[in-house]
């Protein structure tokens, strides 16, 4: 995905629209739940060079991705026997491969996810790198702002936190927090770096802070984990690491009741929101 942010916001080459092709197509195969943001890019570039006036080139690029869509389906047909690798797996024998996305899904009970990503006491990425809490204040800032290539960092990153919300079948599971949304995190680390950019010493340095105590976490993680204390798919929660520990009571479980929890950090977000929304707009004028 970075490379395709790359591509999208340097200059329209065509060397350059088979690089993000190359990339929007690698995305299904490593998941097909990364196609909805491989789309997204895939529209933005084919956008950017039809205003250019490369039009020739955006409708090749739109003919080969039509092309490799039909190799990816017709390979996962004749390999797994569906539209998706899961048609292949006996748990979803039964209900089809769809249904991974839950059989009978709730999507108003998942939008707590929106929230909940970020600061699920345990499976939230905020929770072991308190720093990700500023991507509120980043994506809002941009937003408010809009500087040059804003639209092609915010909306794959949007639409991957969207997808680990309302698609995946949960966010809590045997593996590390954070996997649902691997995909775009990378995008969510240079929206802040950008707003980091144009922030003030001191919005800097609590931002070096978080960042220590997030690292500080990691490494007490891999040194229980080496030395067999925890295992980092399940029980990694028992992580004998201070900053965790002192802030896993303030953090919501959204397997338990969660409800206060949640409302409190939703207000957390909303303000960090707004206030980057706002330094936005001063800025902007």
């Amino acid at each position: 995905m970075l490379l395709g942010v790359a591509v999208l916001t340097g200059p329209p080459r065509r060397a350059s629209l088979a690089l993000l092709a190359l990339a929007v197509t690698a995305a299904p195969w490593l998941s097909v739940k990364y196609v909805p943001v491989a789309a997204v890019l895939a529209g933005l570039g084919a956008l950017r060079w039809w205003r250019a006036g490369r039009r020739r080139d955006a409708v090749a690029f739109g003919a080969a991705l039509a092309v490799t869509g039909v190799v990816y389906l017709a390979v996962h047909r004749a390999v797994w026997g569906g539209l998706t690798v899961y048609a292949a797996g006996d748990h979803f024998e039964r209900a089809g491969q769809f249904s991974v996305v839950g059989v009978d899904p709730n999507y108003l009970g998942r939008s707590v996810r929106l929230v909940g990503l970020l600061v699920d006491r345990e499976f939230g990425i905020a929770a072991w790198q308190p720093a990700w809490l500023l991507l509120c204040c980043a994506v809002a800032f941009l937003v408010g702002r809009r500087p040059p290539g804003w639209a092609v960092l915010v909306s794959p990153l949007l639409t991957g936190w969207l997808v680990a919300t309302f698609v995946a079948l949960t966010m809590h599971g045997f593996w590390w927090p954070g996997r649902q949304l691997v995909v775009v995190l990378p995008l969510a680390l240079l929206a802040i770096l950008s707003w980091l950019s144009r922030c003030a010493p001191v919005v800097r340095g609590t931002a070096l802070l978080l960042g220590l105590t997030g690292v500080a976490t990691y490494v007490a993680l891999l040194v229980d984990g080496y030395a067999g204390r925890i295992t980092w798919v399940s029980g990694f929660w028992e992580v004998r690491a201070a900053t965790y520990q002192l802030l896993r009571p303030l953090l919501p479980d959204y397997r338990e009741d969660f409800l206060l929890g949640h409302l409190a950090w939703l207000g957390v977000v909303a303000v960090l929101a707004v206030l980057g929304w706002r330094a936005g707009r001063v800025r902007g004028r």
